[in-house]
């Protein structure tokens, strides 16, 4: 539970290390999905974007009947974007300049949530790049 300032900048961390993990850990599976050299692919793609790399996966799966991931995942994965974003933009003026603490608590809250998704989240995209590593 983030009860305070450092908890709160602990977590945010956290929610950047897991979105940072999620996007490398997909490009790897698309570079092994691929077809050919995964490193020499990889470094093709290294420079996409998230969202332009699980579209051309997401592409690549349905056009080849591979099963990588099921619609429920690729949804998932399309909305860390939106996390990331929303907490690299917006982390601290959702409360900053606010007097009354249950902005802080509510952010806070948010917080907590999101960063539950992404861990787990990664820890299936994780065991999906093992499997196809």
């Amino acid at each position: 539970m983030i009860n305070n300032l450092d908890d709160f900048n602990k977590a945010l961390g956290e929610v950047m290390m897991y979105s940072q993990f999620i996007e490398h850990d997909i490009k790897e599976i698309y570079a092994n999905v691929l077809g050919g050299p995964s490193e020499i692919n990889f470094e093709n793609i290294k420079m996409m974007t998230l969202g332009e790399t699980l579209i051309n996966l997401e592409e690549l799966d349905i056009r080849r009947k591979m099963g990588i991931m099921k619609l429920e995942d690729y949804l998932d994965l399309k909305m860390i974007t939106k996390i990331r974003n929303y907490w690299a933009h917006n982390a601290y003026s959702d409360f900053a300049y606010s007097s009354n603490e249950a902005d802080f608590i509510a952010t806070a809250k948010k917080l907590e949530r999101d960063l539950n998704k992404l861990i787990n989240l990664q820890a299936i995209i994780e065991e999906k790049k093992i499997r196809l590593g």
